[in-house]
């Protein structure tokens, strides 16, 4: 059923060390997904910027706005937006804790 969001487990909590800031990378069907620990608590998108694929994960992250380190576009991790070029965003995903672990959401 299209639009429906089912929630997949991706990796334990203990993942991102319990330091705000702190970002991992996973694959997930051939997808580079960040796991990015804030201050509000965990935000997952899509780490490949749309302009030139470079890696969001290594930008510069303030609250929930990252940079890319090539060319300087931001992206509101909140939405996804670039507020940079409003036309081109990334995916974000909603993220759950449960018992420890972390999943995000998946639509399909």
């Amino acid at each position: 059923m299209s639009g429906e969001v089912r929630y997949e487990r991706v990796g334990s909590l203990d993942l991102l060390d319990g330091k705000e800031g702190c970002v991992v990378v996973l694959r997930r069907d051939g997808t580079r997904v960040a796991l990015l620990r804030t201050g509000d608590g965990i935000v997952a998108f899509e780490a490949l910027c749309p302009h030139a694929q470079g890696p969001l994960e290594r930008g510069e992250i303030d609250g929930a706005v990252v940079t890319c380190v090539l060319h300087g576009w931001r992206f509101d991790l909140a939405r996804g937006g670039c507020e940079t070029h409003g036309y081109q965003g990334i995916r974000t995903y909603a993220v759950e804790v449960r018992e420890q672990s972390i999943y995000i959401g998946i639509e399909g």
